[in-house]
């Protein structure tokens, strides 16, 4: 049994009985226009049937060069389907000639249909859980960010709760008029994370700067596959998938009309970025920009406070500079004010000598 993946291009193998591991490892995934009974039961939307080997290998020669004896008997296959949605292909093989009655055809288009609803259900059942997942994982985002007081907090806090898998990459760069920081973790299929200046980080980073910039002036750059990736920024391509990445999402962190930084997610497997998928994106986009405006405006207010006591301890030491003080009275008391001003924890004024060889 094969699923068709979301853009009906590959078949995924999620199901086997009868054969070895060295064949069904090489036919785990395969394109679904691959010349086998399968791509004539997508084309077809039926039920196809082979009667022997000979003709399986008339109609489909690549079989044999899957294996010795193979193919060795009868072929039939019949759709997945669940209502008019084409899910997969059902396919079966006898080791000896077999003539396919209607009655053997309509049974396996039964079989076919019903396991094809099944599939239908349970796929429904996974998305209501990962609908309730999400919606807790909101909630508890939105907590996590009330609490964050910098902008590296936010980061680290977006980061953590905007991933589904604890080991998929994610980052947020952020932007405010001084400066960008980046605040990202580079870790990856539990490998450690890449020392700075290291290919894998440089790579990662210089692709995350070019297309995070298209996606703070789109809104959001989805990437499904390596392939869409390659298509759409050839130049960046290269080394992503032998980091492991099969799919990128970058969303822009808009607040009060303004960019102010892009939330970016890579994936180990190809995305179908459906509705709900993009609508989480720019529900954690959206939280986290608003937070990290926040942050930014806590930052610049505590920045001018600090600001403020400077120039409190500046016109203190112009105060300490009184001319009813000696010269070591005056540099003691300069040396007192600008130490607090600067924040340091020491200080020294020296004197020097008239042939400036020493200082006193």
């Amino acid at each position: 049994m094969a699923l068709l993946s979301p853009d009906g291009t590959e078949l995924e193998r999620v199901a086997a009985r009868g054969f070895d591991d060295e064949l069904l490892a090489a036919w785990s995934r395969f394109p679904a226009d691959t010349p086998v009974i399968a791509r004539d039961v997508i084309a077809e939307r039926s039920v196809v049937t082979v009667a022997s080997a000979q003709e399986a290998l008339e109609r489909y020669p690549l079989l044999a060069t899957i294996g010795d004896g193979l193919p060795d008997g009868a072929q039939a296959a019949a759709p997945l389907l669940a209502g008019d949605e084409l899910l997969g292909v059902l396919s079966v093989n006898f080791r000896s000639t077999k003539r396919f009655s209607l009655e053997d055809e309509s049974l396996l288009l039964a079989i076919g249909r019903q396991c094809g609803q099944a599939i239908e259900r349970a796929r429904l059942f996974e998305a209501e859980h990962r609908a309730r997942e999400r919606a807790t994982k909101l909630r508890e985002l939105a907590s996590a960010l009330a609490a964050a007081a910098s902008p590296r907090e936010v980061a680290d806090v977006g980061r953590a709760h905007g991933r589904r898998d604890p080991r998929e990459p994610q980052g947020i760069d952020r932007r405010d008029h001084r400066r960008r920081a980046r605040h990202r973790d580079d870790r990856g299929r539990g490998t450690p994370a890449a020392p700075s200046g290291s290919p894998a980080r440089t790579h990662r980073a210089r692709r995350t700067l070019a297309v995070g910039r298209r996606g703070g002036v789109e809104g959001a750059v989805l990437l499904a596959s390596p392939e869409e990736l390659d298509r759409r920024y050839p130049d960046l391509a290269a080394g992503s998938v032998d980091m492991g990445d099969r799919a990128w999402a970058y969303v822009s962190l808009e607040a009060s009309g303004s960019v102010v930084g892009v939330l970016f997610v890579s994936y180990g497997e190809p995305q179908a970025f459906d509705e709900l998928e993009r609508a989480e994106l720019e529900a954690i986009a959206a939280q986290v920009a608003q937070a990290l405006e926040r942050s930014l405006l806590q930052q610049a207010r505590e920045e001018a406070l600090r600001l403020a006591a400077r120039v409190d301890r500046v016109k203190a030491v112009s105060g300490a500079m009184s001319p009813d003080l000696g010269v070591e009275e005056v540099a003691d008391a300069v040396l007192t004010e600008a130490a607090e001003a600067l924040g340091a924890v020491a200080g020294v004024i020296g004197f020097a000598a008239p042939d400036r060889s020493r200082l006193r």
